[in-house]
């Protein structure tokens, strides 16, 4: 947004947006978005993401919902995942997580 010319005051309120909304995905709390799981990457959505359930050498559930914010990149690639069940029991990383910031 800043390369193309968007002014200062829409930038900082839109990177606000995206840092609430990147905090609440994370958390560990139960919401139901009903129709806005349509619409915005909700925690529900996100938990799938971190799933860690692998199916043939592969992490089916965690390969999904990629939006930061918005949703509608994963209904236009394939990739947005809501199944009508409770949310993966096992959620995590498959990788190296350093224990520092800088690391």
């Amino acid at each position: 947004m800043f390369v193309i010319g968007v002014p200062a005051n829409i930038f900082i309120y839109c990177s606000g947006i995206t840092a609430f909304f990147g905090l609440l995905t994370h958390c560990n709390i139960e919401m139901k978005g009903g129709l806005l799981n349509y619409i915005f990457n909700t925690p529900l959505l996100h938990r799938w993401h971190h799933s860690m359930e692998i199916l043939e050498n592969d992490f089916h559930e965690g390969h999904t919902n990629y939006g930061e914010n918005l949703v509608v990149w994963d209904q236009i690639f394939g990739t947005f995942y809501s199944p009508d069940r409770r949310p993966p029991k096992e959620i995590g990383v498959d990788e190296f997580i350093p224990n520092t910031f800088w690391g």
